[in-house]
């Protein structure tokens, strides 16, 4: 039977200090993964380490900044010295929603920089993650139903993640001769700071939610570690012959 079990295994997740890395890095941590924290600013890191500490997880944390081919790096190289030379896994997860509106409002520099940490910060990290896992591990990253459909209002964010779900499909093809699986985990409306920003560009935060949710089969968001828990199936020798997939976790929205 496979094991579920990441006991031992070293595993990066960028984002780490946002909602759902946060709630992945419990998960993982709770599975006997070693998780490094890996998010921009040292004291939204050190709180999560802090907890993830008190609670009896193995954990770690760099700040850097996804968006630096340096950093990248850097903090890829510096995790792996943490185990033992080699990283197990890596969740690309951080990202920006950025402004909302339609395309001709659009502030061009707020689409560069929506692409710049959607999608070159997960295309950084994979890049100088892969090296590090030489057979073998897992990579996920963190799309969108805007992976896969449109929204209105949402493009510069929508294209992003398109991008994140062709470099899955790229790169799992590119490191299947080594093993690495590489995902990518697509979430609906999930219950926190983004989806209280778009409520908020949608006519208000109560109205909004009641609008978004009679969208949704199951009738509400999703929380945190419900993402949590697909990314730890997508990490773990429970999904060993899936790769270059996306998984929609979004309560049927998109049946």
């Amino acid at each position: 039977m496979a094991q579920t079990s990441l006991q031992g295994k070293l595993v990066v997740i960028t984002g780490g200090a946002g909602e759902i890395g946060a709630a992945t890095a419990r998960v993982l941590g709770a599975e006997g993964a070693h998780v490094v924290i890996v998010d921009r600013l040292q004291p939204d890191v050190d709180r999560v380490v802090a907890e993830l500490t008190s609670s009896g997880a193995q954990a770690s944390g760099l700040a850097a900044d996804v968006i630096s081919a340096t950093d990248s790096s850097q903090f890829m190289a510096a995790a792996a010295s943490l185990g033992g030379g080699r990283i197990d896994g890596v969740f690309a997860n951080a990202g920006v929603l950025g402004a909302i509106g339609s395309i001709e409002e659009h502030d061009d520099d707020d689409f560069a920089r929506v692409l710049a940490v959607n999608v070159t910060g997960v295309y950084l990290t994979l890049k100088h993650a892969i090296p590090h896992m030489g057979r073998g591990g897992a990579i996920v990253a963190t799309g969108s139903t805007g992976s896969v459909f449109g929204t209105a209002g949402l493009a510069p964010y929508v294209a992003s993640k398109h991008a994140v779900l062709g470099l899955v499909r790229s790169v799992a093809k590119e490191v299947s001769d080594r093993g690495i699986r590489v995902n990518c985990v697509c979430p609906g409306p999930v219950d926190g700071s983004m989806m209280g920003a778009i409520e908020d560009a949608f006519g208000g935060r109560a109205q909004a939610r009641e609008l978004f949710e009679a969208t949704v089969p199951l009738g509400r968001y999703a929380n945190s570690s419900e993402i949590a828990q697909m990314v730890w199936f997508l990490m773990s020798d429970r999904s060993s012959y899936i790769t270059g997939g996306h998984f929609l976790v979004d309560g049927g929205q998109r049946a």
